[in-house]
């Protein structure tokens, strides 16, 4: 959690009493790991060398993620992260509220595969440009109960959503959508989680109204127009080989 400082009319300021800290039972995606052999993750633009051993792989290329299926636009773990370390956590939308960027403040590792220069190299070291987030990086002896393992080889599509403001607000999701809810009918509102992007605009602009919205019309106007968006991709910055998606044009006026 961070607290929020009122610090004008126009923006907030971002106490430093509490700090953002990921723990995980594992390196993201493999590119954080010493001995990286084989990764079924694909690389965004170029191909793998193919050759023996530690040679197989590119190392520090931005990649998408593996799957069995058809090839999506999603990035691995690891470049997720460096993306967090150069723009921030905030996203788009929250970038209207604040007058500094949200960082990670540490990445602690359980388990025994913690690689102090690899971890470097996955999360800050390929960034491309100096004004980078560097967090602290740790390994600590706990050990993950529910871990990935022969007995628990998928992970679960169930997760549990709590935000502990306004008096507290929790939703169990499944593959995220709301709990009980059958495929056909998931285009009903009732069924959307309260972090989906219809009803996270809807409380941005509860908010910050029309000083926000400007001439916006759409999403994709809104979150164009975000003071930080348009930095995010620096010519000299890995963010360069991002793949473009495209961003949800719904009507802001009909929300």
């Amino acid at each position: 959690a961070t607290i929020f400082v009122k610090e004008s009319q126009n923006s907030d300021a971002i106490s430093d009493v509490e700090k953002f800290v990921i723990c995980d039972d594992e390196p993201p995606c493999k590119k954080a790991k010493p001995d990286l052999n084989r990764t079924g993750a694909k690389l965004v633009s170029g191909s793998d060398p193919l050759s023996p051993g530690l040679g197989y792989h590119k190392v520090g290329e931005v990649r998408t993620k593996p799957g069995r299926g058809e090839r999506t636009l999603s990035l691995s773990c690891s470049d997720k992260i460096i993306k967090w370390n150069i723009v921030g956590l905030q996203g788009a939308l929250c970038s209207y509220f604040l007058s500094r960027d949200l960082h990670l403040h540490c990445f602690a590792l359980t388990g025994n595969m913690f690689n102090k220069p690899a971890f470097e190299r996955a999360l800050y070291g390929r960034a491309g440009v100096d004004n980078v987030n560097k967090p602290i990086l740790t390994k600590v002896d706990l050990d993950f109960e529910f871990i990935k393992s022969e007995a628990r080889p998928s992970p679960c599509p169930d997760s549990v959503v709590w935000v502990d403001v306004c008096g507290g607000k929790v939703e169990a999701l499944t593959e995220g959508h709301k709990q009980g809810w059958a495929r056909k009918k998931l285009t009903n509102p009732k069924s959307w989680s309260m972090l989906c992007q219809r009803n996270v605009v809807k409380r941005v602009l509860e908010l910050g109204g029309s000083k926000f919205v400007g001439s916006s019309k759409t999403y994709a106007e809104l979150k164009s127009k975000s003071p930080n968006y348009s930095s995010r991709r620096d010519e000299n910055s890995i963010l360069k080989y991002w793949p473009q998606k495209e961003i949800s044009e719904f009507s802001l006026p009909d929300l």
